[in-house]
């Protein structure tokens, strides 16, 4: 007989693992997130033949913490937005931000702006703006800029956009007014498919042309280079956290990982400039897991109840992570990849995703890894309620 899920929780999962050993040490620290557009984890990681030659961004990496172990939430910008701000994965097939189903709680934004932090959002695209906006200011994000506000005279432009290089250097003329602290992300959009939405992309595809979208990241790189190049000149620069963060997977057909596992495996990295977060945790972490660790490393423990937990929390034996694909659950602990059927209320497959990436060797589920994702989606179910 299956085993039903719980329908109230032990209380004790409320309070687990809240604080982590770096709890509070960054305190008033200005926190700039910066999110990737379609931003698989092969092309990151420095083993992989697919990697791409990103320079400026492997520079950083290795004065940085880089999560070689991180999971999305979802397959779209708008999931993966909503995950990083709110905390909330694509668990349940509605989308719309305050739902009825999703409990009215503090989020990320809401939280910071009672220590007087300031808080925008930066994304470059006016036709799909609605989406991110919709989850950022639900999170308690003021302020939003566009191409529109930005650049006066872009109304009068055909395009719905402009182009990363173009729009990151006025991201950066607007940070330069910015009074600490503050809390703002940018969304790219040169990396989106079909991967040449920026001028002068033919000259990069015949340098960088082994992938199809090696190109569009390598001029994401040289505009992540000149962006740091302006703003460390602000004296803000020094005492800011940088998050680097995949939105989703990469489109491209010629992505090596094609598996369940390898379509949500993403870039995720802590850059803080004076070097006090360094390495390479192999613990699997998630993108609902941001807002989480920023409010640890600022020293804010979250009242609400979740399956979310800071990024900085070691412990592997406690770290999973949970995204939907159609009816199907799929979770992931320290080395087990779980498939879960809703429909059919039972397993669709398992597999060990630390020797058999690609899921093509699959296994009989073993009874312990179902008691774990019993437990971690009751903890899951916190922030839901039911609706009659």
């Amino acid at each position: 007989m299956e085993k039903k899920l719980d329908p109230i929780p032990d209380k004790k999962i409320q309070k687990e693992n809240t604080k982590s050993f770096h709890f509070g040490q960054f305190k008033g620290k200005n926190i700039i997130i910066i999110i990737i557009e379609s931003a698989s984890a092969e092309n990151f990681t420095n083993s992989s033949p697919s990697k791409f030659e990103m320079p400026f961004f492997d520079s950083l990496k290795k004065h940085s913490l880089y999560f070689s172990n991180a999971y999305a939430n979802g397959y779209l910008s708008s999931e993966g937005v909503k995950a990083i701000y709110l905390g909330v994965g694509n668990h349940i097939t509605e989308k719309r931000i305050k739902h009825p189903y999703i409990k009215d709680r503090t989020y990320l934004g809401n939280f910071l702006s009672t220590i007087n932090y300031s808080s925008s959002f930066f994304y470059s695209n006016d036709t799909y703006a609605a989406d991110y906006w919709k989850a950022v200011g639900y999170s308690g994000v003021t302020d939003y800029y566009n191409s529109s506000t930005l650049k006066s005279d872009f109304k009068k432009a055909k395009d719905t956009e402009l182009p990363d290089h173009l729009f990151f250097p006025l991201v950066a003329n607007k940070m330069k007014k910015f009074k600490e602290p503050f809390i703002s992300g940018i969304a790219n959009v040169s990396t989106h498919n079909p991967y040449d939405r920026f001028p002068g992309y033919e000259s990069y595809k015949k340098k960088y042309s082994t992938y199809s979208q090696a190109a569009s990241m390598k001029y994401l790189d040289e505009v992540l280079e000149n962006f740091f190049n302006t703003i460390q000149k602000n004296t803000w620069f020094q005492n800011t956290i940088f998050l680097f963060i995949g939105d989703h997977y990469s489109r491209a057909e010629d992505l090596l990982n094609r598996s369940d596992w390898g379509l949500l495996q993403i870039p995720i990295m802590i850059y803080e400039p004076s070097g006090k977060l360094v390495g390479n945790p192999i613990y699997p972490v998630q993108q609902t897991d941001i807002p989480a660790t920023i409010l640890d490393l600022l020293g804010i423990i979250d009242p609400n109840p979740s399956a979310n937990q800071s990024m900085l929390i070691e412990d592997p034996a406690d770290r999973q992570i949970l995204t939907r694909k159609g009816n199907l659950l799929l979770y992931a602990n320290d080395s087990l990849f779980l498939s879960y059927d809703m429909l059919k209320s039972k397993p669709a497959g398992c597999w060990n995703y630390r020797k058999d990436p690609k899921l093509e060797r699959e296994l009989d589920t073993p009874e312990f890894l179902l008691k774990q994702f019993y437990k971690y989606l009751a903890k899951v179910k916190l922030q839901f309620r039911a609706v009659e």
